[in-house]
């Protein structure tokens, strides 16, 4: 590489630490003091080996703050599925501030932005004032930024060199005329990992080729008629959200820091303050060949009597806490004597047969429950303990990703991937043994064992079965549905062109908008997002109801549309053509909560408050005619575990006497007696039962019940008032996280708060919250898992005919046989009640019917 006069080095800080925490192959590198140095060690080579290789002029380097951005701000979802730091990688942070200035190197970070716009915002200045500048980063959203003067620079992996990428580099990757248009692809594209949703079924290779063609998000949702199929229904129905992901994937040029070349020019190491960092941290073999390429002699360098001021003047929140206690190294794992690694290779499933349905044999593998289908399908009974090292990772670590090229890369610096250096499917097996003896001894340590050998690993074969079981709709039903709704539609679109005075495309955020807030004058202090646009967002528009009648026609249109679209329209071509049945996969390794998810399709999402959304659980139906369907429901289960927890008198005493819970909090906040609770009382006695819980402010109640912040900031110090011990259960939830940083529920489960101590108000508050309520939503999901296994071991006792079909939250489904109906009843309302005993009665409420909706 040239060597220019100006050569800045931008290093995306904690991408660079999280490719260096999980640097070494199968166990953290710990000091004497139990101290896990990976990260330090690793990021320490990285930074070295760039200062004495690449001879920066210029470096600097940029970290992301706790603190909410402003893409949280505008998208609450942005990144909310992004992993939590694990706690030796948070107790490293403090050492690596100090590494860096210990090198007397500038770091950046600014409230509001992310690493990514400092670094765009510092860079765009530095081509400005002559600098050839190298982003220092794994992460492919910065190719946006490329020009021929700045550059990204991707560290040596695996004993690879280094990459340069330029705009040449970037687009021919992905087939664009401009590094620009990279933000256009991941509009289209969207990012899982940043959970930035782009346009449904559109990836990476669709995408660059739109881009290609069509050169922007925008002409391609203008061009959407000359798409074909299912995409061009989708880049129709889902332009809003292309658009929106476009913004969320632009990286800012205006990030509030200053570009100071004497602040970023590289100087000499802080020699004492690096001696005294690196005896601290034991880095003995690095500390000689630091000295020896400079000169330093043996003799004992004194320490600084305090540690450096950094040099850069950003806002450095939460960057500088101390490191925490370190944990003890695990203890070593002993293998059983007999594994099987069980993977999706059907080739080998028949040579592996006996030892798969020997019960002494333990089974181990990564994303279990489609292996167990297939077992199935070969006539191949599964039998003995299983350790799935995907479900294990997610007890342990719940916000993080699970999938099994993640956890090499992480866990053992191996890159999997298909298009990975050391991609090879005959090595998985290595890498799912190595897994088990990481996760193993931590499941151990965390108390987590029951919870996965009792729980979660017994539901892996029910999901599956599930899964395999799949329901069945009346798609006839759902297109006469269908028919009438685009019908409606129609009609309330002519209504908002009238309402408008004019026909624009509703589904445009851009045009609304300018509808709206331009030609309707509706709200004079419309916020705009930064691409200029106003927002139009459904708590925009709630919040203008009643100032003119078109907002709710246009609230309609987004019902309808979506219900039309995901549903009526989707359902019927989800079918199964070998057996006419829906069959949806279920996530267990998804939420934070402990909660299962489901997708292909979302069965979870079934509407059920609005009229036209229960319309949809009508075309749910049994699966011939000698069965009908049974819904089993939880009532009010979350309130009677916070009865449970919180031991609070009045509470327990209202469920043990079997008071209607909203009408008994209703006669105490409103002293009046249980007999005299009106309607409204019951109402609003409701929303505080279940809106104080998770943290709902005084602010948040009065919008909700529509009345002023004083009346609900009173029902709230009533509230608390009648029911001392659920105040006294939230100050002690928060209290307890605090002090261990995390929550969990009755059986253990682990919800970890990182964030539980930060200085930053919001975010602490948020942390708070959670605190309160994972307990609550955590033991709920234990329980319904657990009547879910103990209700399918009956089933298969039994060997009876009915079927589990869907869980949704606190409600299971089956197909019930009509000769079974009665014993049905008697074993699922046996099982949930006596899944997880509380303090308080638990009822669960059974009704069967001819469709889902008349069953619930």
């Amino acid at each position: 590489m040239n060597n220019p006069e100006k050569k800045l080095f931008l290093l995306d800080a904690y991408a660079l630490i999280y490719r260096a925490f999980f640097a070494l192959s199968k166990k953290p590198a710990l000091n004497s003091k139990g101290l896990n140095t990976s990260a330090v060690m690793g990021f320490l080579n990285t930074l070295y080996d760039v200062l004495r290789n690449e001879k920066p002029t210029h470096i600097g380097v940029a970290f992301d703050l706790s603190a909410p951005t402003v893409r949280t701000q505008e998208y609450t979802e942005y990144k909310a599925n992004r992993e939590s730091m694990p706690d030796d990688l948070r107790a490293s942070i403090p050492y690596i501030i100090r590494l860096i200035q210990g090198f007397n190197i500038p770091i950046y970070a600014a409230e509001g932005y992310e690493a990514d716009d400092v670094i765009g915002t510092l860079s765009h200045k530095a081509e400005q004032h002559g600098f050839i500048t190298y982003m220092m980063t794994p992460d492919k959203d910065f190719g946006q930024l490329v020009t021929d003067k700045v550059l990204i620079y991707k560290p040596a992996k695996f004993g690879s060199p280094a990459q340069v990428c330029g705009p040449k580099e970037i687009c021919e990757k992905y087939g664009i005329a401009h590094p620009t248009q990279l933000i256009d692809i991941l509009g289209l594209w969207g990012d899982a990992s940043d959970n930035i949703p782009g346009i449904p079924g559109i990836g990476e290779k669709n995408a660059s080729l739109l881009i290609g063609k069509y050169g922007s998000v925008e002409n391609v949702i203008a061009h959407a008629d000359e798409l074909k199929g299912k995409q061009q229904e989708n880049v129709r129905n889902f332009a809003a959200q292309g658009m929106m992901s476009k913004h969320l994937a632009t990286i800012l040029l205006d990030a509030p820091v200053e570009f100071d070349e004497e602040a970023l020019q590289r100087k000499e190491p802080n020699i004492p303050a690096l001696m005294e960092l690196f005896d601290e941290l034991e880095f003995r073999t690095f500390k000689r060949r630091f000295m020896m390429e400079h000169n330093i002699p043996e003799t004992p360098v004194p320490a600084p009597t305090s540690t450096p001021t950094p040099p850069a003047t950003t806002t450095q929140t939460d960057l500088f806490a101390q490191p925490s206690s370190p944990k003890p190294a695990p203890e070593p794992v002993v293998l059983p004597k007999d594994i099987l690694i069980l993977t999706r290779n059907e080739d080998q499933w028949e040579q592996q047969q006996a030892r798969i349905e020997d019960p002494s044999v333990l089974k181990i593998g990564h994303d279990l429950k489609p292996v167990l289908t297939g077992l199935r399908k070969h006539h191949i009974e599964l039998k003995g303990p299983l350790f799935d090292t995907m479900i294990a990772h997610y007890l342990i670590e719940p916000e993080q990703r699970h999938t099994l090229d993640y956890l090499a890369d992480v866990y053992l610096h191996r890159d999997i991937s298909p298009t990975g250096d050391l991609w090879n499917p005959d090595a998985n097996e290595e890498v799912i043994l190595q897994l088990y003896r990481l996760f193993l001894p931590q499941l151990k340590e965390n108390g987590l064992e029951p919870l996965f050998n009792d729980i979660e690993m017994p539901l892996v074969e029910v999901l599956s079965v599930m899964e395999e079981n799949g329901v069945k709709i009346d798609s006839q039903n759902l297109r006469h549905i269908s028919e009438a709704f685009g019908k409606q539609i129609h009609q309330i679109e002519e209504n908002i062109y009238e309402m408008a005075g004019l026909r624009f495309n509703i589904a445009s955020p851009k045009q609304l908008g300018e509808v709206l807030f331009d030609k309707l004058q509706l709200d004079a202090k419309a916020k705009k997002t930064k691409t200029g646009q106003y927002a139009t967002g459904e708590e925009v528009l709630q919040k203008l109801a009643g100032k003119h009648p078109i907002i709710n026609a246009i609230l309609d249109y987004r019902s309808y549309t979506k219900l039309k679209s995901t549903y009526l329209d989707a359902l019927p071509a989800l079918i199964n053509p070998r057996d006419g049945l829906i069959h949806t996969s279920y996530n267990q390794a998804v939420t934070a909560t402990g909660r299962l998810s489901s997708n292909n399709p979302n069965l979870q999402n079934i509407p059920v408050r609005t009229e036209n959304g229960r319309e949809i659980r009508r075309a749910f139906v049994p699966r011939g005619p000698e069965y009908t369907l049974l819904a089993a429901d939880y009532s009010q289960i979350e309130l009677r575990i916070i009865a449970h927890l919180s031991g609070d008198p009045a509470m327990v005493a209202d469920f043990n006497l079997g008071h209607d819970i909203h009408a008994a909090t209703a006669a105490k906040v409103f002293h009046v007696p249980l007999s005299e609770v009106t309607k409204e009382q019951r109402s609003r006695a409701k929303a505080v039962n279940f809106g104080i819980i998770y943290g709902m402010s005084a602010f948040g109640l009065a919008e909700r019940m529509e009345i002023s912040r004083g009346e609900a900031s009173d029902i709230i110090k009533k509230y608390f008032e009648e029911y001392a011990g659920i105040k006294e259960y939230m100050n002690r939830s928060i209290a307890l996280a605090r002090e261990r940083g995390y929550a969990e529920t009755i059986l253990g489960r682990r919800r970890y708060l990182r964030d539980i101590n930060a200085s930053n108000a919001t975010v602490r508050n948020f942390a708070e919250r959670n605190a309160i309520n994972a307990p609550i939503q955590g033991s709920s999901a234990d329980m319904i898992k657990i009547a879910m296994v103990a209700i399918h071991r009956e089933l298969q006792r039994l060997n009876m005919r009915s079927k589990m079909i869907l869980q949704v939250h606190d409600e299971l489904v089956f197909d019930a046989h009509l000769d079974e109906l009665d014993a049905l009843k008697t074993l699922v309302n046996d099982k949930m009640v006596h899944a997880l005993p509380l303090s308080v009665p638990i009822i669960v409420e059974i009704n069967t019917g001819e469709n889902w909706l008349s069953a619930h």
